[in-house]
């Protein structure tokens, strides 16, 4: 999980979902599209580069988190470049099962 700003690589997103995770695994985040009304699969390794709206709740991120993730779209994957933890949630951690890079 590389922590930076949120900003810094927004050149890298073509598209954007925001809501409440619903599924999360190694090489995966599901996120549950407030907007679309669907669930949007998003392919996650350690290059997505991770912030969070309240600094004092940084690294905590749990199965009932809400989410904000630019993506980009490659070979019919949907691949995740940044995710902005809006709400940690208050469910099961998630974040040891995520790929990671701490600096």
């Amino acid at each position: 999980m590389v922590m930076e700003n949120w900003s810094e690589n927004q050149a890298n997103v073509e598209r954007m979902v925001a809501g409440r995770i619903v599924d999360a695994g190694p090489d995966h985040l599901t996120v549950h599209d407030l907007a679309a009304g669907e669930d949007i699969t998003v392919r996650i390794d350690d290059r997505a580069r991770y912030s969070w709206t309240d600094v004092t709740e940084e690294g905590q991120l749990t199965d009932t988190a809400q989410i904000r993730v630019g993506y980009f779209i490659a070979g019919g994957l949907h691949i995740a470049t940044e995710v902005r933890v809006l709400d940690p949630g208050d469910g099961e951690s998630i974040s040891d099962i995520i790929p990671r890079t701490l600096h």
